[in-house]
């Protein structure tokens, strides 16, 4: 039998029988531990698996520190975080996910874990910081339409995977820029080399290419382009000095938002607008499994 309650004052009926709030998304298992010591040489870095790849069933990150966990579970750009401090622990991440998940469903798993094994906490607040709008210049686009067989695979492992599981070697094109090798459909292939970058990508929309340039920039971006089309295009620029060497003092070449408007035909204005961020208050060294 139901009980129903009521506040005769207020003449608020309570149902008993109704209030158990709904289950938050869980992992089946998750196993979460310290990295081994870094050895010498190049390792692995990142996290693959989850919803939409091809191992949908099993969600597994090799040395992640928990600013690259909390920026991959709540869907952070690097100017949209603070911490209050840093904590350069890595961590080995072994989780099972349900049969059926959708990747919102996932994103919350993993939201979860940080809450219950790291003892995270959080907060958002509103700070006014500049932000650009990514439209289209005078001259028009300059980038090449994706053909349709350039499409993606559907079983695309789309995690946000950072990995590097050898050394590659690195050389400057005949153009003095990094040499790249061609990108998978949907796919990037990114090097910067002596202050010098460039970023090839194919199958690729003007909102992933807005979040590119906001990781670079570490401002907020806007596609304001209103182009729905894929494209095929090849960004080249000099840094802006945070990897300056005595060999990129000799070269010059377009700063990164000059790059896009001679390169691309895209074009940022700058200005102020509120930016939603959001503020660790509290995390800890995770729970034993």
């Amino acid at each position: 039998m139901r009980y129903v309650v009521c506040t005769a004052i207020a003449l608020i009926c309570t149902n008993l029988g109704a209030q158990t709030p709904p289950a938050k998304p869980q992992f089946e298992v998750a196993s979460v531990k310290p990295s081994p010591p870094p050895g010498p040489g190049w390792r692995t870095v990142g996290c693959k698996g989850g919803p939409g790849t091809s191992d949908p069933g099993l969600f597994t990150c090799t040395n992640a520190n928990i600013h690259f966990l909390v920026t991959m579970a709540f869907k952070l750009n690097e100017y949209e975080y603070q911490f209050p401090g840093r904590d350069d622990a890595d961590y080995e991440i072994s989780a099972k996910v349900p049969l059926g998940a959708t990747r919102e469903q996932f994103d919350r798993m993993l939201q979860s874990l940080l809450v219950e094994r790291f003892n995270l906490t959080y907060h958002h607040e509103a700070k006014q910081m500049s932000v650009y709008d990514l439209v289209i210049s005078k001259g028009g686009i300059k980038m090449n339409e994706s053909p349709p067989e350039a499409e993606a695979p559907t079983d695309a492992d789309t995690s946000d995977a950072a990995e590097t599981s050898a050394p590659r070697k690195q050389a400057l094109g005949a153009d003095g820029f990094p040499a790249v090798p061609p990108p998978r459909p949907g796919h990037i292939s990114y090097s910067m080399l002596s202050g010098r970058a460039r970023w090839a990508t194919i199958n690729t929309t003007m909102q992933n290419l807005a979040g590119f340039l906001s990781f670079q920039l570490l401002h907020p971006v806007n596609d304001a382009t209103g182009l729905s089309t894929k494209y095929d295009f090849t960004l080249s620029w000099v840094s802006d000095g945070r990897e300056s060497t005595a060999l990129s003092a000799t070269f010059s070449g377009p700063t990164l938002l000059e790059a896009v408007q001679q390169q691309l035909g895209l074009k940022l204005e700058q200005k102020k607008g509120p930016v939603d961020i959001f503020i660790i208050d509290h995390v800890e060294k995770p729970s034993e499994n």
